[in-house]
């Protein structure tokens, strides 16, 4: 396990510019981007040149090397994967790429993707990156790909849609969703920009769904009836008919923590952070979102956990707006900024010791390179 302790030392190091960094001193600013482009140099060698590490890399060397060949029109095989990723794989096959370089590839292109998007929101990118090693980049980015990818692409789409550039949205957003259906779920980002939800009502609908989910209600049960016949609808019946993916997950930490951060931004007013009212609303309701569909789908797990990602993620910008908004922007000491910036270090690193020594998974990530 000591290369993944190795990455978060890195990344860890590097924060320091985060919270001492300078604008006026210009060695430190090239020393900044410096550390930023380093960074991702670690993140795309440790993920493009690993071997079969994860809970994943197996299946996808299968579904690259035996669904990737074959051709989409046959209904098998229509239903065993969606038709971005299939036509990569297959492009890939074509050009008799080996499924080493082809991980490689999608790896530097979702990690580019994660890395720009969070440079353009977050005020702090290394303390963003601490969150991000521990959920979405360990689970998605360097396990399941395709999803990783698909988030990636999403995410990008939505720059595209703060800048006007609907068309590039679109195609961006269709991208992400032929790459992996849950994407579909991005398509309420114009909705997440314009709404403003009181936060009396946010705290009313998330209590709603805490009682839903004490009840255990399961409303795909019902939505199923309304899905018309094809993949979607196959895959969450297996969903809802496999023990594996159908658990029902409950109230634990990771919720409980996600509604005190929701709790904490929606005091903050946006421009106290420097950013747009369509920047804070798209956070805060995506967030929210997030939250919800933890609550309302809780019992299952799969489900619960796909619709919610993408947005869930977002707490990797979210944090440190708090953190800056809290405690940077304060009228502290140097010294109390200081012990504040390492609590937060240790509760993203409690957070990535957790998640790479979970019982079932730890052997699936014991880390090797491909050579």
């Amino acid at each position: 396990m000591m290369p993944y302790y190795l990455l978060f030392l890195i990344i860890y190091l590097s924060s320091y510019y985060d919270i001492c960094k300078g604008d006026s001193f210009q060695i430190r600013n090239s020393l900044y981007y410096l550390g930023f482009l380093t960074t991702l140099f670690f993140f795309i060698i440790f993920t493009g040149l690993k071997g079969n590490v994860g809970t994943d890399y197996e299946g996808y060397f299968n579904l690259y090397s035996i669904w990737g060949v074959k051709n989409y029109s046959d209904r098998f095989v229509s239903m065993q994967i969606e038709p971005g990723f299939w036509l990569i794989s297959h492009i890939g096959n074509l050009l008799k790429m080996p499924f080493p370089l082809f991980w490689f590839c999608i790896a530097c292109i979702t990690l580019v993707t994660k890395f720009i998007f969070f440079r353009k929101f977050s005020p702090y990118i290394f303390l963003s990156l601490l969150i991000y090693l521990s959920g979405l980049y360990i689970e998605r980015d360097f396990d399941g790909i395709r999803q990783g990818l698909s988030i990636g692409l999403a995410y990008i789409s939505i720059l595209f849609y703060l800048d006007k550039k609907k068309i590039k949205y679109i195609i961006f957003l269709l991208l992400a969703i032929s790459i992996h259906y849950s994407s579909l779920v991005f398509l309420i980002i114009p909705l997440l920009y314009r709404i403003q939800i009181k936060k009396r009502i946010a705290y009313i609908i998330i209590s709603i769904g805490i009682i839903f989910m004490t009840l255990n209600v399961n409303i795909f049960s019902f939505a199923l009836t309304f899905l018309p016949k094809g993949y979607i609808e196959s895959r969450i019946n297996t969903y809802m008919t496999n023990s594996t993916y159908a658990g029902n997950i409950g109230l634990n930490i990771g919720i409980i923590v996600r509604i005190a951060i929701f709790i904490l931004f929606c005091n903050i007013d946006c421009k106290k952070l420097s950013i747009t009212q369509d920047v804070y609303n798209f956070l805060r309701n995506g967030f929210l979102f997030s939250i919800l569909c933890f609550l309302f789908f809780n019992n299952m797990e799969i489900i619960a956990h796909r619709l919610s990602y993408g947005y869930r993620e977002l707490q990797i910008i979210i944090i440190p707006l708090c953190f800056k908004y809290y405690v940077m922007d304060r009228n502290f000491s140097n010294d109390l900024k200081v012990l504040a910036f390492q609590f937060y270090s240790f509760y993203a690193f409690i957070l990535f010791y957790r998640m790479i020594n979970t019982p079932h998974l730890k052997e699936y990530y014991e880390y090797h390179f491909i050579f």
